[in-house]
């Protein structure tokens, strides 16, 4: 993917994570739950607030241009803020001039408050949803296979292949842009109006081979040419090879598919692997585009690509494609903790403990907190409400939480370039490793709300939200509930740390949340509980000052979060990364397909700071290019020039997709100039970075015995590298202390200093 780093453009991703702490405890029910009453609390609206009426939804028309296209009219999305009013009643037309009564539902204020009561105790991550698979593309090409049924035992069996280039191209060129002169290697596959598959993938055919071989890919970092098919048949005919069809997807400047000739034995595939295959399949079987795939589950035998990572298989219809993981965010929580759901009611976790649990007949509880819905202040009969409301806006448009970003929702791993879920990539290796994801997610407070993208009105919606400044009130009730969970209730709702009310610590909620809207802080008015004493009366008493002074242990899942929640010091340029095409058409994807680089060498060029970072910022790629005379200009000047060249045109870090032969050399060297640059910037303080380093390791081994279990390979990568240290280090008096340090960490873990 063809990118540039433009200077002095930066953005603060909109979200980042509360890290989990070492376990998450759970217990039983306790016994000194005695408390019931109510808490009367006022919301108010930091920035616009926006929670939809989903009674109905309205379109309007709107001209949109994209990719410097001529504009089209198109159906565009409008919706309303929540009310009790029954939009069905409504036109388009004639909505916006009703000015209801807006109203921010209870279940809204109980999801917020919840994550604020998991994240203030260390709670399960309750909302984690197991049926959404981690998934990524590839990283690694995979090597050609087939999987045949085998007759005897009717279990499928793994054999490596031969691939033959099946060109279908509009255009005749292998990868390295040179032009094929074969007149041998034709069109096959499909008719020349590209309507008809004339093949289907799986198809047994017979192929005579080219004399030659074509164009070039890499498998375990070696380049490996390919033959082409010279002659294909539908019958068996002497002198033909016999091989299966491979379909894969269709686009533009599509090069070939592939006919797979049987090889040698790999051995047998068990029923999980094949459900990893048919997962990666289903991501792709009912997108238009991959047409070619829609019958691959059925073929027999099956072509498909696969790569062995540390043992474990990973197949899927593409040589790069999408990439079904093994492991799942419940195991990866299981393992970090036990911050897994819970699911059981004698071992419950604090939050769930008090906002209850769903699960079968045996395994339910009952909350023991409710959320009354919030409404203006004044609440008044026959009240124009039109002072509450915003003009209708665009919002910019919203994706999903994109969790395949493992650059962002991991942990870093040491000494990997690149890493998923299941492996990390660095020099000369692919290992497996025991994943870590960052934590619970939060975004970041924004003061001013993203502009709209008026290319994009199709894939965004008008909203008419309430303004900001604006007053709600609602009350929670509790029932049987202990002192403990009364404090932290109170602190999970007001989220004033210092024990002072303060607009400083204020929550998010409702949508837009990554672009603005829906800062909300919550006060306490009155707390009204009632204990039932020995003699079985009820006692009454106001606590509001009592439940409000509690403050926490100031940990550090207490400093992330309440720098998070830190209303008064937002950071600035709070945005989505994206990139610009060479329509100018701006994406998302784009800045994660280039911050992960080439796909043959994978690395990561931008991970996700930890909250408590002083610097949140993450350079921003566009799409740009050298033309003309700049272009000129460089390759006849020298290396001094070629710098200011680049640097003048934006470019600090390139990856310039050829359009003819002569930009891959204004990619190679410019790569070469960035090289230099960063070496000489590394080399000012090589000392200071280790040090940092290494530093973290220490507190990291800092804690463990591994006497009766091995040390993860995590937990390796960090023990490798203060070994290293403390062998090669330098020798000034700050590295002796910390190599000393290090010693004593690794003692104390029962390690071997060798």
């Amino acid at each position: 993917m063809a990118y540039n780093v433009v200077p002095d453009e930066s953005f603060v991703n909109p979200y980042n994570f509360v890290s989990l702490g070492l376990k998450c405890e759970r217990h039983e029910a306790s016994e000194d739950a005695k408390f019931s009453g109510v808490i009367r609390c006022k919301l108010k609206t930091l920035t616009p607030l926006f929670i939809p009426n989903t009674t109905k939804q309205f379109t309007y028309k709107a001209m949109v241009a994209k990719g410097g296209k001529p504009p089209v009219e198109v159906d565009c999305k409008e919706m309303d803020f929540f009310s009790y009013e029954d939009l069905r009643k409504y036109t388009s037309e004639t909505y916006y001039a009703n000015h209801p009564c807006p109203i921010i539902p209870g279940s809204s204020i109980r999801g917020v408050i919840r994550c604020a009561f998991e994240t203030l105790t260390d709670s399960c991550l309750s909302t984690v949803d197991d049926e959404v698979l981690l998934h990524r593309r590839s990283s690694i090409p995979k090597r050609p296979g087939l999987i045949i049924t085998d007759q005897t035992t009717k279990q499928p069996v793994l054999y490596d292949a031969e691939k033959l280039m099946l060109n279908m191209a509009r255009h005749y060129s292998d990868v390295k842009g040179r032009r094929i002169a074969d007149e041998n290697l034709s069109k096959f596959g499909v008719d020349q109006s590209r309507d008809r598959l004339l093949y289907h993938t799986g198809q047994t055919v017979y192929v005579r081979k080219t004399q030659r071989k074509y164009g070039e890919y890499k498998t375990d970092r070696r380049y490996v040419e390919l033959y082409g098919v010279e002659e294909i048949k539908t019958s068996s005919t002497p002198g033909f090879q016999e091989g299966y069809v491979l379909l894969g997807e269709d686009f533009q400047l599509k090069h070939h598919d592939a006919v797979f000739l049987k090889r040698n034995l790999v051995g047998k595939l068990t029923d999980e692997e094949m459900e990893n295959l048919r997962n990666v399949w289903n991501l792709y079987r009912d997108k238009s585009e991959f047409k070619a795939y829609k019958g691959y589950w059925t073929s027999e035998p099956k072509p498909v690509y696969y790569e062995v990572v540390d043992g474990v298989r990973y197949m899927s219809p593409a040589c790069l494609t999408q990439e079904v993981f093994w492991n799942t965010i419940t195991s990866i929580l299981e393992k970090s903790g036990g911050y897994n759901p819970c699911t059981k009611i004698g071992s419950l976790c604090e939050a769930c403990r008090l906002f209850g649990l769903i699960g079968d007949d045996e395994n339910s509880l009952a909350s023991r907190v409710m959320f009354m819905d919030a409404k203006p202040v004044p609440l008044e009969p026959d009240t124009d409400y039109s002072s509450y409301y915003e003009d209708p806006r665009e919002l910019p448009i919203l994706g999903g939480p994109q969790i395949t970003a493992t650059e962002f929702y991991m942990e870093d791993v040491p000494g990997a370039n690149y890493y998923n879920y299941d492996y990390k990539v660095g020099p000369s290796m692919v290992k497996g490793i025991d994943a870590r994801i960052r934590g619970r997610k939060f975004y970041w407070h924004s003061k001013d709300l993203a502009p709209a993208d008026h290319q994009r009105l199709d894939m965004t919606s008008k909203v008419r939200a309430v303004k900001a400044d604006k007053c709600f009130e609602f009350d929670v009730h509790v029932d049987r509930v202990t002192e403990d969970e009364l404090k932290k209730l109170v602190l999970a709702l007001t989220l004033n740390f210092d024990g002072k009310p303060q607009e400083q610590w204020a929550h998010k909620m409702g949508h837009g949340k990554p672009v603005g809207y829906g800062s909300a802080k919550i006060e306490i008015e009155k707390i009204d509980i009632y204990s039932l004493n020995d003699d079985f009366v009820f006692e009454s008493a106001d606590w509001t000052k009592t439940l409000q002074s509690y403050s926490p242990v100031e940990t550090v899942r207490i400093k992330e979060y309440k720098r998070l929640t830190d209303f008064s010091n937002a950071p600035s340029k709070v945005a989505y990364p994206y990139s610009y095409r060479k329509n100018n058409d701006k994406t998302v994807y784009a800045w994660f397909a280039a911050n992960t680089g080439n796909i043959n060498s994978p690395s990561f060029k931008n991970v996700l700071p930890h909250a408590t970072s002083s610097n949140q910022q993450l350079e921003l790629a566009v799409f740009k290019e050298l033309k003309g005379r700049e272009r000129e200009a460089y390759f006849k000047g020298n290396r001094d020039e070629q710098e200011e060249i680049a640097e003048n045109a934006g470019i600090l870090s390139t990856n310039i997709a050829p359009k003819d032969p002569g930009e891959g050399e204004v990619k190679r060297q410019l790569v070469d100039v960035q090289a230099e640059r960063e070496a000489k910037a590394n080399a000012e303080k090589p000392v200071e970075y280790k040090l940092k380093k290494v530093k973290d390791c220490i507190k990291y081994i800092t804690g463990y015995l591994f006497k009766t279990e091995a040390p993860s390979a995590h937990q390796e990568d960090k023990i490798d590298y203060l070994r290293d240290f403390i062998k090669n280090g330098p020798e000034d008096k700050e590295s002796k202390t910390c190599k000393t340090n290090a010693r004593k960490a690794l003692k104390d873990a029962k390690l071997n200093l060798e």
